[in-house]
């Protein structure tokens, strides 16, 4: 059950690991437009892998006794989880802002067709009734055939009664030509607006511009006035936050949790192998060795401080979610390995050992 445990979530954590990667590659893509976007891609790519694998690299930097090494490990570790934190924060407000202004694109096309259209009927009943263009045109040209029209020298010399009843009513349909141009004109308008208004997109332009940013938005109002924007950024450092955690945390988690096999040492095993434990050692004691096995390593006329070598192994224990044995048990553990044991100046240290690849501190006998 517990391998099936770690197999999924080993699953889970690649997963994750794959997709950070990705999403990293096409932040990268998005710096630029020319080919080397694809460089960018690459690089951003590649330095969040290799963000993933620091934190196990630094721990068995620890383990090792390398303490400069798993500091340093850690600090490029922070340094890139800084540099990929802003990349998801880039990457999804940039997504994020073409869906939202997609949104209110399409709201605003709507908005402003539905506006031209009412704008246009509006105005189009604030004239009224208004004749055909053409038949107004028609009864001014029937007037004018009129020979009272010519007498009065076309209305500009009206002065016999006749004369002018006539000139007033060709100004009268001047006047109703005028108010007919002007409603043929709205008509016009209000059937292109009605026409551009039935090629909007109905169900976009009703769509919520961001409906998780809005709902959020709204329950926070309860507590706290935030507008949708505000939700948004938040939103969007979660996600990368989260992003961050599960894909650079997730596979050192994994194996600092998982039980290591120590081995447990038979007595037949102990005379053939050399200094060992001399029973079957417990989960703790063969931890010992198997720390001893990593970490230490014999050269004469040196010697190993205990207390320094303790560090050494409870540093390795935490890193494998091992308890570490105490002071005392530790002592006994490294004496029954066979490990040299000698007091000289109050200090208590293990002759001819130093710790593997920690040469600057080894102590000269």
């Amino acid at each position: 059950m517990h391998r099936a445990m770690i197999f999924v979530g080993g699953v889970f954590v690649l997963g994750l690991a794959t997709l950070s990667v990705a999403a990293k590659f096409w932040f990268g893509t998005l710096l630029t437009t020319g080919h080397e976007r694809w460089l960018y891609g690459g690089v951003f790519g590649l330095l969040d892998g290799f963000k993933t694998v620091l934190p196990i690299a630094a721990a068995g930097a620890f383990a090792a006794g390398l303490f400069a090494k798993g500091r340093s490990a850690l600090l490029l570790f922070a340094l890139l989880s800084l540099l990929s934190f802003t990349a998801e924060i880039g990457l999804y407000a940039t997504t994020k802002s073409e869906v939202v202004g997609d949104a209110k694109a399409a709201h605003e096309r709507y908005a402003q067709a539905k506006a031209a259209k009412d704008n246009a009927d509006a105005a189009l009943k604030g004239i009224g009734d208004a004749r055909p263009v053409g038949e107004v045109e028609g009864e001014i040209s029937g007037l004018r055939r009129d020979r009272l029209y010519d007498r009065s020298n076309k209305c500009a010399d009206a002065t016999a009664t006749e004369s002018r009843d006539l000139c007033a009513r060709i100004d009268r349909l001047a006047g109703e030509l005028s108010k007919s141009e002007e409603a043929a004109a709205l008509r016009a308008a209000a059937k292109n607006a009605a026409v551009e208004l039935q090629k909007q997109d109905v169900a976009a332009a009703m769509r919520s511009v961001d409906p998780q940013a809005e709902a959020l938005a709204r329950l926070l109002n309860v507590v706290v006035a935030l507008d949708q924007d505000t939700v948004r950024t938040a939103l969007a450092v979660l996600i990368a936050l989260l992003i961050e955690v599960g894909s650079g945390l997730g596979p050192w988690l994994l194996s600092a949790n998982t039980p290591r096999s120590l081995p447990a040492v038979a007595p037949a095993a102990v005379a053939a192998e050399g200094p060992s434990l001399s029973t079957a050692p417990t989960e703790a004691e063969a931890s010992v060795k198997l720390w001893a096995d990593m970490a230490l390593i014999r050269r004469r006329g040196v010697y190993l401080p205990a207390a320094e070598a303790r560090r050494a192994y409870v540093a390795w224990c935490r890193t494998q979610g091992i308890e570490p044995l105490n002071a005392t048990a530790f002592g006994k553990a490294m004496t029954a390995l066979g490990y040299q044991r000698a007091k000289r100046g109050g200090t208590i240290r293990y002759e001819g050992l130093a710790l593997m690849g920690d040469l600057a501190t080894i102590k000269l006998a």
